[in-house]
């Protein structure tokens, strides 16, 4: 053995530097100084000669490296090669030997790969401003590891915000209130402002970036800035959702509630309960948008003429009218006209009503399959059905789907209808022929 190893190792240079680029021979060369050390007392293994040479482990090509190999030494003394597997993935900071955690060409590798690797730098690299400065802007959260000087540094705190808006949590107290940077932070996640300073709760500038952002970030604005009409105007204006925030005296501003409601009908729920019940107030608000009038009080569900007006401006409001409209055809049939798919909150009387329902799928077409069973069977009415909307066949009875004339009427709609269709007229070459000819 000791003379086969020294055989090799008298193989001139310039060979060997050949062999990577045979990476079985490499193979070959490497597990047999693995496998046969020399003699323990006097000389190190094949293994450890090799590996302690530069040329060779610049020559080791990355298929070889294996980490479980990397950790131990006397690899993990190579700082080439300890930065080339941490660049290939196959070494991460942590298993790194504590002389190269604090080498600053390792720890800025380890971070290009994995900036959460920071934590396992020295304390010296990790109170050192640019290699912080570039972990904080691949990972804003890491702020949280700095020194108390770094979370007080603009530059820094600003490259965190910038990168994990929440980041603003760590900063220096003195930081959260500095205007710029927490518009910053805001502008990227409206939530952080829950880590600004108090005065900052208040600055209507803050405060409308971070709503624009996100409107559920006003939670954390200071009551007097959500009791100030002005400001709440232009924020309802922009999302009515802001109504859950403002306060209950801005609730009971006709104003503002028509404002939100107006653009989001869920949001009259907050609106205070005098004017849920005030007639006047609640008949401009659904004319302006008839889904509100799920919370208007339960006496004025009930007014003829409010749920008329609502059903006028938005059909799917009868879903929300008393019992007793539902059931009239009169109100019904506005409702269809408005939008076929109110259909689906007519009494089920009235869904067996070929007006009605002739009336709903002529609006639109997908109103069929609110029909009653027997009017899904009339070829009138599903005929109509199919040609506002061709994929209304998938409602039709089975019958129908199987009938010519009701199917190329869906297929000239919508040539994918023919997907509705019986299997007999699915494999009917002109269905087949037509479907392929529409544009």
């Amino acid at each position: 053995t000791s003379k086969t190893f020294q055989m090799l190792m008298a193989i001139p240079d310039r060979i060997i530097e050949q062999l990577p680029s045979k990476s079985y021979c490499f193979r070959e060369v490497m597990a047999f100084f693995k496998a046969f050390p020399l003699s323990p007392s006097t000389q190190p293994t094949g293994w450890d000669f090799m590996v302690t040479k530069q040329p060779y482990i610049d020559a080791l090509p990355p298929s070889e490296i294996e980490c479980e190999k990397v950790m131990n030494r006397p690899f993990n003394y190579q700082k080439k090669l300890v930065i080339r597997s941490i660049m290939e993935d196959k070494l991460s900071l942590d298993l790194v030997q504590p002389d190269l955690r604090d080498d600053e060409d390792v720890v800025m590798a380890a971070l290009s790969r994995n900036a959460s690797d920071f934590v396992f730098a020295s304390e010296r690299l990790q109170n050192t401003k640019h290699v912080l400065l570039r972990a904080v802007s691949m990972d804003g959260s890491l702020l949280r590891h700095a020194g108390d000087q770094y979370k007080d540094d603009e530059d820094i705190v600003r490259a965190a915000v910038s990168n994990n808006a929440l980041s603003l949590q760590f900063a220096s107290n003195r930081l959260k209130g500095v205007k710029e940077i927490v518009q910053l932070a805001v502008s990227r996640n409206g939530i952080a402002i829950r880590f600004a300073s108090k005065e900052l709760l208040g600055d209507p500038e803050v405060v409308e970036a971070a709503a624009t952002q996100s409107v559920n970030s006003l939670f954390y604005a200071s009551r007097e800035l959500m009791d100030d009409r002005a400001f709440v105007l232009r924020l309802v204006a922009k999302n009515g959702h802001a109504l859950c925030y403002v306060s209950h005296k801005l609730r009971d501003d006709e104003e503002v509630v028509f404002t939100a409601a107006s653009q989001a009908a869920w949001t009259f729920n907050y609106g205070s309960n005098r004017l849920r019940d005030d007639k006047r107030f609640v008949l401009a608000l659904v004319a302006k948008n008839g889904l509100t009038l799920e919370f208007a009080s339960e006496r004025l569900r009930k007014d003829r003429e409010v749920v008329l007006t609502a059903l006028r401006q938005n059909g799917l409001s009868l879903e929300f009218a008393d019992r007793q409209f539902q059931k009239d055809m009169e109100l019904v049939l506005i409702a269809v006209v408005q939008n076929g798919l109110a259909l689906e909150f007519a009494h089920k009387q009235l869904q067996r009503d070929e007006v009605v329902v002739l009336k709903a799928v002529s609006q639109n077409g997908e109103a069929l399959m609110y029909a009653s069973r027997e009017l899904q069977n009339v070829k009138a009415i599903v005929l109509a059905a199919v040609r506002q909307n061709g994929l209304a066949l998938e409602f039709a009875s089975k019958e129908l789907q199987d009938d010519e004339d009701v199917v190329l009427a869906a297929i000239e709609q919508d040539r994918s209808a023919l997907a509705y269709a019986s299997s007999r007229l699915q494999n009917d070459t002109n269905m087949v022929r037509a479907a392929r000819d529409q544009n």
